[in-house]
C-alpha cells in the first residue's frame, strides 16, 4: 500500500508510520516539556500511538493495551534524553526501535506485521 499526497513524495506504509511514531515522539517531548515548566498540557497529545496501532493491524484488545504501555509508551519516554537541536538521527533510530519491537511482537502475537 502506498500513499501520495498532490506534491509529496510516495510513502509505503511503513514510512507513515515511521512518520507517525517521529511525530508522536516530538509532541510528547513537547506536553512533557510544558509539563515541567509547570503548565497542565496533557491534554495536548496527539494520540498517535492509537492510529499506529490500528495501521499495523493490531486489534483491539487486552494483550494490544499490554503492548501499548510496555513497548510503545515505555520505549517512547526514553524521548526525553533525546537533544533535538543537534540532529534529528536519534530520534529516527528511536521511532526505528519502536516500529521493530511492535513488528517483533506482532510477531509473536501470531498476527501479520503491517509490511510495504
Amino acid at each position: 500500500m502506498n500513499l501520495k499526497i498532490t506534491g509529496m513524495e510516495e510513502l509505503t506504509k511503513k514510512e507513515l508510520i515511521l512518520r507517525l511514531i517521529q511525530d508522536n515522539l516530538v509532541n510528547l517531548k513537547l506536553v512533557s516539556g510544558l509539563n515541567a515548566l509547570g503548565l497542565i498540557a496533557d491534554d495536548y497529545h496527539l494520540n498517535l500511538g492509537d492510529t499506529v496501532f490500528k495501521l499495523m493491524g493490531f486489534e483491539a484488545s487486552a494483550q494490544s493495551d499490554l503492548l501499548f504501555e510496555r513497548v510503545f509508551m515505555t520505549i517512547s519516554e526514553t524521548v526525553s534524553e533525546i537533544d533535538f537541536s543537534y540532529s534529528k538521527d536519534e530520534i529516527i533510530r528511536l521511532s526505528m526501535k519502536i516500529y521493530d519491537e511492535l513488528v517483533f511482537a506482532k510477531g509473536i502475537c501470531g498476527e501479520t506485521a503491517a509490511q510495504e
